[in-house]
């Protein structure tokens, strides 16, 4: 269904639009290659992104050098920040941000009582969209 160009950022791009249908067609493209995908790899990058998304918030100058300096991007994503911006609340991107904890250490065999890799991705949506 997907070439190998589907990857994390593409994941965190859906995420950040809250396109769950997009999300979760990755996530089951991620489960079913992954070597290609590995869990660790995927939650640390959205993790990363989240940890992002929080700094972003506590800005107080949100002059687009100024962000894209601070969370070390190309200020030609700032488009896709600003839109994960409005859609995630500081809230909700704390919350995300300890779930994601959880999903790490789960991912990693601890508590999980050997969920799968499909399981723990649903799972990290799940907390992410809800």
């Amino acid at each position: 269904m997907f070439s190998n160009c589907v990857n994390v950022f593409e994941l965190r791009k859906a995420i950040g639009e809250r396109n769950q249908l997009r999300a979760y067609t990755i996530a089951e493209n991620f489960a079913n290659n992954p070597k290609d995908n590995p869990m660790v790899v995927t939650t640390s990058l959205v993790f990363g992104f989240f940890v992002q998304l929080l700094k972003y918030h506590g800005l107080k100058d949100k002059n687009p050098k100024n962000v894209a300096a601070v969370l070390g991007v190309n200020p030609f994503f700032l488009k896709e920040y600003d839109l994960a911006l409005k859609n995630y609340p500081m809230r909700k991107v704390s919350q995300v941000v300890a779930s994601l904890r959880e999903i790490d250490v789960k991912s990693k065999g601890v508590g999980a009582n050997a969920l799968s890799n499909a399981d723990l991705l649903k799972e990290m949506l799940y907390h992410i969209f809800n």
